[in-house]
Formats: structure tokens, sequence, C-alpha cells
């Protein structure tokens, strides 16, 4: 198959372009600079040289491809609104481009979207107001996708996807707590947030692209570690005190991400592991692992 990925050069599309190349799928990823992507020429990756505010070229690298994969995100939250509103356009201009061919199109959504809970919840629960007005907007639009005749699946990632290189969201606390010499956490650090390998997470985006039905919504984790967890960790690692900040303390200090870690936001993936056959390998034990041996 052809398939066109967006988010390529990031933490989870590299491992995802990887995973497509060993299955015998021809590449093309969008990139903003050429410079930065030797490597992915490397691999035999076609270049479409662009950002997500291109929209024709989104639109026709679509629609030359068999599969259309979608993870770029402009992760700039000091101007998240404006972020969202340039995913909103490209999810757009590649269904319009997609429609009526019944191709696979996969883009990325957060779990913590279904806001405060007191346990796991499914697809099936409400995500929060908030969560509706930002990139709850890409999801709504994908829901469309039996109408216009593509086989849209959107698959919910949890705010820690991690590696032995680390995780974006734990990166961002892991650098304050450095430069405040106190290892943070929230409250009173019981709050669960959801947390999957990164190579457990590539695996799922060409699950979804071969077996996922049109409309689908996928938890894409199934472990969780809490604030206090995380905190006591950074703190092992670095010999830091162990310190607790408010919820709103941590808006302050962190903005968005902040509300995220801070919030109790559990999720299930049973759907995902019935439907997909997606069998996750990584867990909480090894995400604490690895953040205790990840560099900055």
């Amino acid at each position: 198959m052809k398939v066109f990925v967006t988010g390529g050069t990031g933490f989870i599309g590299s491992r995802v372009v990887d995973l497509l190349l060993a299955a015998d799928h021809t590449v093309t990823c969008l990139v903003r600079d050429p410079s930065k992507a030797a490597s992915l020429e490397g691999k035999g990756v076609h270049l479409a040289v662009g950002s997500l505010d291109s929209l024709s070229l989104l639109a026709d690298q679509a629609r030359n491809a068999d599969a259309t994969l979608h993870l770029a995100f402009i992760h700039d939250f000091t101007q998240f609104q404006k972020a969202v509103e340039t995913e909103v356009k490209a999810v757009q201009a590649i269904l319009e481009a997609l429609k009526g061919g019944n191709k696979p199109f996969v883009i990325t959504s957060g779990s913590s979207g279904v806001g405060l809970t007191s346990g796991p919840v499914d697809e099936t629960h409400p995500m929060s107001p908030e969560f509706g007005q930002s990139r709850g907007l890409a999801e709504a639009l994908m829901r469309k996708g039996s109408d216009l005749g593509v086989r849209t699946c959107v698959l919910r990632l949890p705010p820690y996807v991690y590696g032995k290189d680390g995780a974006a969201f734990s990166k961002l606390l892991e650098t304050k707590c450095c430069e405040i010499g106190q290892a943070l956490y929230f409250d009173s650090g019981n709050a669960r947030a959801m947390c999957t390998y990164v190579d457990d997470i590539a695996k799922i985006y060409l699950l979804a692209m071969d077996r996922a039905p049109v409309g689908s919504v996928y938890n894409a984790t199934r472990d969780s570690v809490t604030s206090k967890e995380i905190a006591e960790a950074l703190a092992r690692k670095h010999r830091l005190p162990l310190h607790s900040i408010s919820t709103q303390e941590a808006i302050e200090m962190l903005g968005f991400p902040g509300l995220i870690m801070s919030m109790n936001s559990e999720v299930t993936s049973i759907k995902a592991e019935k439907e997909l056959a997606w069998n996750p390998e990584g867990s909480s034990k090894f995400f604490l692992e690895c953040l205790s041996d990840a560099q900055l």
C-alpha cells in the first residue's frame, strides 16, 4: 500500500514509519524542512515538503495514497487554539479529498478528553465540553466518515507516550522540576493519568489502518500512573525533594499540560484489544523505569 503520514519525523511517527516500511508499504511523509528528514530519505521514504497549512498538498497526497495516517499537531501550548484550528482545516481538507473512496484515514486525539473520571471509562463516555471545543472538533469531523465514504478512525492517545528516551509531557515536567529543585506532584498525588509504550502506540496505527471499521474510535492506552509515582521517579533520578502543588499552580507553571497532568482521567482499551487484536506490551512499571533512566 501507498501510505501518506503526517508527523512522520516525530517521537511516535518515526516508529510508525519504521513499521510501515518493515511491512513493505510505500511511505510518503509530510515534512516542513527536508534537511531535517535525511534519515527518512535514507530509508526510502518519499518527502512531501509543506506544513499542516498546506491544504492543497495534504489533499493531493491523501488522494494519491491508499491510506492516510495523521499524527502531526502543532505542540505550541501558548497558541493552542490556533493549533486546533490548523488541525481542523487539515482534517477537513483530507476528508474532502478522500470522499467516496472508502480509504482508511486515521487521526490522533487524546484520551484525556474525557475529563475528570472516577475510574476507567470506555469510548462511549462523553468528552468534556472543553475538549469538544478544542481537539474534539476534529473528532466530530471524523464521525461523518460514513456519510463521506471515508473509512475514518480516531485513536485517542494517553498524555504519557513513553520510550527509553522519555516522553513528551514528562520531559516538560522533568525540566520544570530540575529548574526549581523540587519533584512536583499534584494535590494528594493520587490522580491517575494514562501511559503507553511508544512501540505499542505505533502498532495500533497499523492495526487501525488495516482493520478499523468506518467511524471508529479507540482508546490507545491501558496502564495508568499517579502523579506522585512520577514525582518519586524524578526525585530518585535527580535527588530532589518531593513537593505538592495545587492544580491551579500546575496550570500556572506548565500551562495546558499542567491541567492534564493533575487531573484524574482514566480510560479502558478493551475495545481496541478486542476489535483490533491490539496487545500492548508496556506497563506502568516500565514507564517509571524509562522515566528514571531517560536523559533530558
